[in-house]
């Protein structure tokens, strides 16, 4: 079945079951025009035909028409899944877009990650979070500690938990951040995937999981710390361990100014970039297409990875919102 004829059948099984009677094409037909569509009543009668035929739809007489089977029900149980995939993608889109930072004067508007944690195991545990920004295995060296969650109305929608003054709030600077100061520059960068990347002595080797972007409503990079698969404290005493990282794949036109761009982003405290590859050659045994390369960058949780090791209690919500960059600190003055 294509997607358009999907998409058609699942139209009209949502109006028997909104409708919960039995209907025939006429009064569907007139359901479809009532949505701001036109079927003519002979192409509603044809989609019934494969609702029918797929066990979809049960006629009850001529007179009366059709209703809907529990097959039907679960083929719409279905199509809203099918609809979830992809929408982490969207939002890495979404928010690229909206966001106006300017990398130059380093003001504006950049994505923002959310965690809450006990405040007293964060007092206790900051070092480590400390150490994952020395090792430049952050996204870049700012990030946010405000001491109220109701400081600012970005964080509208949190937990009601944050009211409670044995939590904090940790702000981390999102990865995708990359992403919109590329399109600034006219660069659009895909998310391909997140995952664990195995490091040995400081350097990228390998992926080891992957989860694609297109194909989840969650991130990645919160689902791999949520079940504790990473081994930053390893890495952190060995330069060997695996972190959270995602792969991107940039247009080869744009390889010479994105290598420039990594400078700057550096040079502003920004960088999350751990490797560049070559156009056309595979990076850590990733391919991409010959007119493209790819882009190995940190994940933005990467810091609350050693607490999570210790089984601290870290609520992750990434990409959060957008946030004004100004309100800012650089680790050092708060860690």
């Amino acid at each position: 079945m294509d997607i358009e004829t999907q998409n058609r059948v699942i139209s009209i099984l949502k109006i028997l079951q909104n409708e919960k009677k039995a209907m025939g094409s006429t009064a569907i037909a007139r359901k479809i025009i009532a949505h701001g569509l036109y079927w003519p009543e002979r192409t509603v009668r044809y989609y019934l035909k494969i609702c029918d035929d797929a066990s979809f739809t049960r006629k009850i007489s001529e007179k009366s028409g059709r209703i809907l089977t529990d097959l039907g029900r679960e083929e719409i149980a279905s199509s809203f899944v099918m609809k979830k995939l992809g929408k982490m993608s969207s939002r890495i889109n979404a928010l690229s877009y909206e966001m106006d930072f300017i990398l130059k004067k380093k003001i504006g508007t950049v994505i923002m990650n959310i965690s809450i944690i006990n405040k007293k195991e964060f007092y206790q545990n900051k070092h480590h979070i400390k150490n994952v920004y020395k090792k430049k295995l952050g996204m870049g060296e700012y990030l946010l500690l405000p001491s109220r969650a109701d400081e600012y109305p970005e964080f509208n929608g949190l937990p009601a938990v944050l009211k409670n003054s044995n939590k904090i709030i940790i702000g981390t600077l999102c990865s995708v951040t990359l992403n919109g100061i590329f399109m600034k520059y006219k660069i659009y960068i895909k998310s391909v995937f997140g995952g664990l990347l195995e490091m040995k002595n400081h350097l990228p080797f390998r992926f080891t999981e992957i989860i694609n972007y297109d194909g989840t409503s969650l991130d990645p990079i919160e689902m791999f710390l949520k079940v504790k698969m990473t081994t930053m404290r390893d890495y952190l005493e060995t330069g060997s361990g695996k972190i959270t990282a995602s792969f991107r794949e940039a247009p080869a036109v744009a390889y010479h100014e994105v290598i420039k761009l990594a400078k700057n982003l550096d040079h502003a405290g920004l960088n999350g970039i751990l490797a560049i590859g070559k156009p056309g050659m595979p990076l850590c045994g990733i391919p991409v297409a010959e007119e493209n390369f790819g882009l190995i960058i940190t994940g933005g949780l990467n810091p609350l990875a050693p607490l999570i090791e210790k089984n601290i209690a870290v609520e992750n919500h990434a990409l959060h919102t957008l946030f004004d960059f100004s309100r800012l600190k650089n680790y050092n003055n708060i860690l």
